[in-house]
This record gives structure tokens, sequence and C-alpha cells, in this order.
């Protein structure tokens, strides 16, 4: 997307499903299963990190006032 625009064509559904299953399929059988399942950690790269960092900051000053 850009500016609010598709740039390509939408998927179909069996695509987007096809899709959502290989990438399931690509976890460790430890996160897939559904009993018992081991934790995912994710992150925020420093850069992300420092984004969010600045709008909470935005955000409190807007608060403030």
């Amino acid at each position: 997307m850009q500016a609010g625009k598709r740039l390509a064509p939408a998927e179909s559904v069996q695509a987007l499903r096809d899709r959502a299953r290989a990438e399931v399929q690509r976890l460790h059988p430890e996160f897939r299963r559904l009993r018992n399942p081991e934790r995912y950690w994710v992150g925020l790269s420093e850069a992300l990190a420092l984004k969010k960092q600045a709008e909470m900051e935005r955000m409190a000053g807007e608060y403030e006032r």
C-alpha cells in the first residue's frame, strides 16, 4: 500500500489461507502445539523502540497541556 492505495491486486482467500498455513508450518513444533505451547517471544528493533519512545513522549506532552 502507498498513500492508502493498494499497489497490487488483492489475494484470493484461498491464497491467503495457503500462505498463512505455510507460515505456521515454518514455526518449530513446540510453538505450534495447542496444548501447553512454548511462548514465542518477540521484541522491538532498536529503531522501532526509539520511535515508540518518541511517540509516547509526544503523546504525554499533549496530555499534559
